[in-house]
């Protein structure tokens, strides 16, 4: 498995006109909220790919929000490293079924 590092959703984004990952994870980073605005460009572009955000602990309006624009998964931070590769294991499994 490659891991990609982009420093911008804008840079996320052009790397997807070339190419498919297995999963994107994303941290949610207050108060900007690039986590929702990832999700709302995914959706408007048509890109079926699943979405782990990281988030801000107690951040339930965030968490709620990121379910319903079609994250896989909400993580609070500090991320448990358990919790991650376990979603993560699981939505690159169902990408090769």
């Amino acid at each position: 498995m490659e891991l990609i590092c982009f420093s911008s959703l804008f840079e996320l984004l052009n790397a997807l006109k070339a190419d498919k990952p297995s999963c994107i994870i994303a941290a949610n980073d207050q108060p900007h909220g690039q986590a929702l605005s990832l999700m709302q460009d995914l959706a408007t572009g048509n890109h079926q790919v699943p979405v782990i955000i990281l988030g801000h602990h107690n951040d339930v309006s965030s968490a709620v929000a990121a379910i319903k624009a079609g994250a896989v998964d909400y993580i609070e931070k500090p991320t448990i490293y358990g919790r991650l590769a376990e979603q993560l294991n699981l939505v690159v499994k169902h990408s090769f079924q």
